[in-house]
């Protein structure tokens, strides 16, 4: 990884994207059409802020969602999940941890950046990180203004959702 990667660019999208690809293969190799991967709440409340901070677009990551080749669906169980109850889980089951020398080992991600936001905003109200994950599945278009859903000249909608 860090020879493929620049000097002062993150493992991130690199490594995620390898990593994929390996389970993928995996899944088509044997014949498999569902891959569940194990993204918690956090993940997706994460994900969510990062996409609207830094790139200016309100997405996240769905429970079930069909791959870009419609070959296999990707589902992720724990979404509804704290990572501090899955962690608490994983140390009372004594699961093995693989470790990994890459993931969070560089300095300001924007990854870790977020979740520490989220942190300092749940310090004053512990139920910021819930509202965050039910907006994900709350979503009023009408209040919003994307263009591909709307005709702001004749307020007419174009793609109602």
């Amino acid at each position: 990884m860090k020879d493929k990667v620049e000097e002062g660019k993150t493992y991130c999208a690199l490594c995620s994207r390898l990593r994929r690809g390996i389970i993928y293969n995996y899944a088509e190799t044997h014949g498999f059409n569902k891959i569940a991967l194990g993204h918690h709440r956090d993940d997706l409340i994460t994900t969510l802020l990062m996409s609207i901070l830094y790139n200016g677009q309100v997405q996240s990551m769905p429970p079930k969602l069909l791959s870009d080749n419609k070959k296999h669906i990707v589902i992720r169980p724990m979404c509804y999940v704290q990572e501090k109850d899955l962690v608490a889980y994983a140390q009372e089951q004594a699961f093995p941890i693989i470790p990994c020398n890459l993931c969070g080992s560089q300095s300001n991600l924007k990854r870790v950046r977020v979740k520490k936001l989220i942190e300092w905003l749940a310090q004053e109200n512990p139920k910021i990180p819930s509202n965050i994950l039910h907006a994900i599945s709350s979503i009023k278009p009408s209040q919003l203004m994307d263009k591909k859903l709307w005709d702001f000249e004749s307020f007419e909608p174009i793609n109602p959702l």
